[in-house]
């Protein structure tokens, strides 16, 4: 579950803002509970590499490019972003009302924080090179 949390959370918006074309839920309804969904995701994504930055596992050019991406998504108001990203700060992976701490589900997964941090980094690095110029 654990490692299902992180994955969902670190991909969510990425494909999006990559031009990858995904199925639009069927209502309006539908799609702005998406969009919510994916800013929260998004912001709480930042958080964690913010702190993985303070860990000294990704440098700053990868939470510059998160807050790109961030300014990417369509505007939507959203309530609980500042809490999603504070979250991310203490490390904490928040998708879909689960939460896990980053070093729990790297413990769960036979590997470290840090080494984990440096996958999203890597992630990040890949999914922007996708991005638009």
């Amino acid at each position: 579950m654990n490692k299902t949390i992180l994955a969902v959370c670190m991909a969510c918006a990425l494909p999006a803002l990559a031009g990858a074309q995904t199925p639009a839920p069927a209502t309006p309804q539908g799609q702005e509970e998406m969009m919510k969904m994916m800013h929260l995701a998004a912001n709480n994504q930042l958080g964690i590499l913010e702190f993985c930055q303070a860990q000294g596992s990704v440098d700053a050019d990868v939470v510059e490019l998160q807050k790109r991406m961030l300014g990417m998504l369509p505007p939507v108001k959203v309530d609980g972003v500042a809490e999603a990203e504070a979250a991310g700060k203490r490390g904490e992976v928040q998708f879909g009302g689960n939460s896990v701490k980053l070093a729990d589900s790297a413990k769960a997964q036979n590997t470290t924080p840090d080494a984990m941090c440096k996958q999203i980094g890597a992630m990040m690095k890949q999914q922007a090179a996708q991005l638009p110029k």
